[in-house]
């Protein structure tokens, strides 16, 4: 048998792999796979105060180019009765809906539990997580798998870091390391960002100067100010802008 062959086969027992498991983003999979960055040793460098209050909703367009292809939400709250916050997420576009959320302790914003569920005409799938001694997530798409993973000493779950990298004190530190933990690959990669400094910016909202921060192709822009509000989020062509918010939270 040749080695074309050969690829092609382990190729193909590698789909399969990634199907049976739930998770069908078999590029940014073989993406991570390669990554040899090491873990980072540290957590994140925070604020002395978190800089959200205790409820806070932003609502954002979705661009791709000039083309509105889309809309989000960012929900942010603080629990009454434990000292933890809650994060949830809400992304559409076309007939796709993906809702997200992280709880995640006030102290150190590292995560408690999460979770990814993703509904479409065509992939519809459940991911749900929770961090204890090991980092435990269950997939559900028609049938359930398990899986239990290692996790470092510190780490802080995907579908938080839109608002928690808020917390950052940017002009202290000029680059920062953290181990982005990833549900719907159930894989912890090390990420490695830098503050670029102040950027005066306009979105639907309004104008505001804005820290920006990047990692490789993803920017986020900070309103400066107490409330370290996103105000843009861009991934190459793909951008959010805030378009509303509020701190009331509704009945």
């Amino acid at each position: 048998m040749n080695k074309s062959v050969l690829r092609l086969l382990g190729m193909m027992a590698l789909v399969l792999i990634v199907l049976l498991s739930g998770c069908t983003h078999l590029p940014d999979m073989l993406k991570q796979r390669s990554i040899e960055t090491p873990m980072a040793t540290e957590p994140m460098k925070l604020m002395d105060d978190i800089p959200w209050i205790d409820y806070q909703k932003a609502a954002y367009t979705i661009y791709n180019g000039e083309k509105k292809i889309g809309v989000s939400e960012i929900e942010v709250m603080k629990s009454d009765v434990v000292d933890t916050y809650e994060i949830i997420k809400v992304k559409k576009i076309g007939t796709t809906e993906i809702q997200s959320g992280t709880t995640i302790r006030a102290n150190s914003l590292m995560p408690i539990d999460s979770y990814y569920n993703k509904k479409s005409d065509n992939d519809s799938f459940k991911i749900s997580t929770s961090y204890t001694t090991n980092w435990q997530i269950k997939t559900v798409t028609g049938k359930e798998n398990q899986q239990s993973i290692e996790l470092p000493e510190y780490y802080y779950d995907n579908e938080s870091l839109l608002v928690i990298l808020a917390a950052l004190p940017f002009e202290e530190i000029d680059t920062f390391k953290l181990n982005d933990a990833i549900p719907l690959t159930a894989k912890i990669v090390p990420l490695s960002g830098k503050y670029l400094g102040k950027e005066t910016l306009t979105v639907p909202y309004g104008e505001m100067g804005c820290y920006k921060i990047t990692f490789g192709n993803l920017t986020f822009w900070y309103s400066n100010d107490e409330d370290r509000i996103l105000y843009q989020y861009q991934d190459e062509k793909v951008v959010f802008k805030l378009t509303d918010l509020t701190h009331e939270k509704s009945e």
